[in-house]
């Protein structure tokens, strides 16, 4: 007899019953839907892993001073096709990695930038209170915003973003009464942004009108001059978020507050804010860093040239790489290399490859202890120069860490222990002498 079966029938249905066996059981409600939970889940990564691309691994080939290029341009072929079968996407250079994802994404943090944010919400308080008649209040806050605004001169726009934390301070300043201060906050806002003025509906006339006036003032101030000096080759040069040239750079500017900024490809940007007097002023030597990503991919070619897979994978771990491969080509009579891959779970030992061989049929890494790969080290640099690696010389054991004096120790105590139990005890032999006196009464003391 024919059974009848619908092997999928409401698999994606759980609460749908069979139109033939009726109500479905519970438990193959449940196993149905464990099946479309592990169908999900699968799904689920392999759409991850496929939108994160192959994992990346840095290959890096080192030889010794005498080693021959072309052996050294083999077994970098052969290592990177073994990386590549491994399953890995193989970055040869990443200085220049480095150097092209800081072009592209720039050398701000984002934090740096969100900056900005906490300097608008500020002068968004400050007006809102300068409205409401609070002067003092808004007076705190701006001086917030403008100590906040000078400490992020390396950020491009922050000559605007200043111009409007003192246009804003001058208006509050004009307000309360304090003639001074917003006169010195109009100038400084007229410097750093000729075509930010105080518009009509932010303040009186009068104000509008003081403001217009110290604006003329400014552009007809005498200007100063002075150098800039840049310790990278190519640094661009910027005055109030204008560029001006490269460096060494003749830098002329009005008298007043100016934002000075400059940056160089794969370095940090430098900025500063800085008044600018009448005449020439002495030269400013601006010595730029390099950025965090370019400085660990230096470090990390500088780690391959030593050969230390310490400091590589910890390197590597700075530029997100999945895996470091360190290979060391010998310059012996024979063509051999060493090569130690790196994970996040550490290093395995050395592995010694011949260019004759097969070099990429390699097992899996396993990771070992730091020690075991110094020792591999040693003896692998012996194996790359074609010498003969001579057995290490036995380890000299202190006799209180032999096995043997313990063992007779042991045996000498337990005969000792067994003597004294001998000696403890009485003797099962003793025979005793009774003495009978005769008219001796039992129970006296006398006869």
């Amino acid at each position: 007899m024919r059974r009848d079966r619908a092997p999928f029938w409401g698999l994606f249905h759980p609460g749908v019953d069979h139109p033939r066996r009726g109500p479905a059981s519970s438990s193959s409600v449940l196993l149905r839907s464990l099946i479309i939970a592990l169908f999900l889940l699968g799904f689920f990564r392999c759409t991850v892993a496929l939108a994160q691309g192959p994992a990346q691994a840095v290959v890096l080939v080192s030889a010794d001073e005498h080693a021959p290029p072309g052996r050294v341009r083999a077994f970098a072929t052969h290592i990177e096709r073994a990386a590549r079968m491994a399953g890995y996407g193989v970055m040869r250079e990443p200085v220049g990695w480095a150097e092209g994802r800081v072009s592209e994404l720039g050398t701000l943090s984002v934090d740096r930038v969100d900056a900005f944010r906490r300097v608008e919400r500020l002068i968004i308080a400050a007006r809102a209170n300068t409205a409401g008649l609070m002067e003092s209040r808004a007076l705190a806050e701006l001086h917030r915003a403008a100590t906040l605004t000078r400490s992020l001169a390396d950020v491009p726009g922050a000559a605007a973003w200043i111009a409007e934390v003192q246009t804003t301070l001058g208006i509050t300043a004009a307000q309360a009464g304090l003639p001074d201060l917003a006169e010195d906050a109009f100038a400084r806002a007229a410097t750093l942004d000729p075509s930010r003025g105080v518009r009509a509906a932010e303040a009186p006339p009068a104000v509008v009108e003081r403001a217009a006036g110290i604006l003329a003032a400014v552009a007809r101030r005498p200007r100063g001059s002075f150098e800039v000096r840049a310790t990278s080759a190519g640094a661009r040069v910027f005055l109030d978020d204008r560029e001006v040239g490269l460096a060494p750079r003749i830098v002329r500017a009005p008298v007043g507050t100016h934002v000075l900024r400059v940056e160089a490809p794969g370095m940090t940007p430098w900025g500063s804010v800085l008044d600018v007097l009448e005449g020439r002023r002495p030269p400013v030597v601006v010595e730029l860093a390099p950025d965090r990503l370019v400085a660990s991919a230096r470090r990390l070619v500088a780690a391959s040239a030593r050969f230390d897979p310490v400091d590589a994978l910890h390197q590597g771990a700075s530029l997100g790489v999945d895996a470091v491969w360190l290979a060391r080509v010998g310059a012996g009579p024979e063509d051999r290399a060493l090569l130690i891959r790196c994970t996040n779970g550490g290093c395995d030992e050395p592995q010694r490859l011949a260019l004759d061989e097969v070099p990429f049929v390699l097992s899996a890494a396993t990771p070992r202890p730091w020690e075991a790969v110094r020792v591999g080290q040693g003896t692998g640099a012996i194996w790359l120069d074609g010498r003969a690696v001579q057995p290490p010389p036995p380890e000299v054991v202190p006799f209180y860490r032999r096995w043997y004096v313990w063992a007779g120790l042991a045996v000498l105590a337990g005969g000792a222990a067994a003597a004294i139990a001998a000696a403890a005890q009485p003797d099962a032999q003793q025979v005793y002498e009774v003495e009978v006196v005769p008219g001796a009464v039992l129970g006296s003391g006398s006869p």
